[in-house]
C-alpha cells in the first residue's frame, strides 16, 4: 500500500474515533472522550506522517521519561 492509501485509512480511523468521541460526550463519559480524542489526534497525526513520507518510530520507548515528575 502507498503512503497517501495507508493515509487515507488512517484519516478515516481517526474520523471514527472522533465520531466515538462526540458520542461519549453527548452520555458524558469524560474518560471516553479523552481517550477517544487522544485517538483520533494520533491516528490523524500519523496519517499525516505517512503522507509527507516521514518514517517515525513504530514502538513505544518511554525509557527516557524522567520519574517522579
Amino acid at each position: 500500500m502507498r503512503g497517501f492509501d495507508v493515509a487515507k485509512k488512517g484519516l478515516e480511523r481517526a474520523s471514527m474515533w472522533l465520531g466515538g468521541a462526540e458520542v461519549a460526550s453527548d452520555e458524558e463519559r469524560r474518560d471516553d472522550v479523552v481517550y477517544s480524542g487522544q485517538m483520533a489526534v494520533e491516528q490523524a497525526s500519523k496519517a499525516v506522517l505517512f503522507a509527507l513520507g516521514v518514517d517515525f518510530p513504530r514502538q513505544h520507548d518511554v525509557s527516557g521519561v524522567p520519574i517522579g515528575i
